[in-house]
């Protein structure tokens, strides 16, 4: 089996996937709202104009960091084990 099946198989793969992408939106968002000079209003106004964008652009981007993320952590695990 390669390295990618075995580790996208893993539960705890997708548990670690799931653990950084929520802590990536939330500093992501952090971060957004630190440009509007912590004008939180800004953030909900931007979430609210256009929620669907808002929710795609959060959500694709936090699944995205996580997977690659805990991809590189799950694969340096593999390989140290295998020494």
């Amino acid at each position: 089996m390669s390295t990618f099946k075995k580790i996208i198989t893993l539960k705890s793969y997708w548990k670690s996937v799931l653990g950084l992408s929520v802590a990536f939106i939330v500093v992501y968002n952090l971060i957004m709202a630190a440009f509007d000079g912590f004008s939180f209003t800004a953030l909900i106004t931007k979430a609210t104009e256009e929620p669907l964008r808002f929710l795609i652009a959060n959500v694709l981007s936090g699944l995205l960091y996580g997977m690659i993320l805990a991809y590189f952590q799950f694969s340096k695990k593999l390989k140290e084990q295998q020494r």
